[in-house]
């Protein structure tokens, strides 16, 4: 998927890269920075199995750089 398609609020999977787990995660995009000069692009998402996993405040975010994004990341699709 190519990071400038982005959108937040955007529904998106996450393909894990650890461990032998092969189940997509569903996630919602937050924000995202695009690249600049000296700074590489980055997108925030909000994983949900990872919500509250560090308190009830927690919504369980991803920071993902721009090649992460193009690699894990697949558009949800409408059901």
């Amino acid at each position: 998927m190519k990071p400038s398609a982005l959108k937040p609020g955007m529904r998106v999977l996450l393909q894990p890269t650890l461990g032998k787990s092969t189940e997509l995660l569903s996630a919602t995009v937050v924000s995202r920075m695009p690249t600049a000069y000296g700074r590489k692009g980055q997108t925030v998402i909000n994983v949900d199995v990872f919500g509250g996993l560090n308190g009830p405040d927690d919504n369980g975010p991803v920071h993902l750089s721009d090649y992460e994004v193009s690699r894990f990341l697949h558009p949800m699709e409408a059901r």
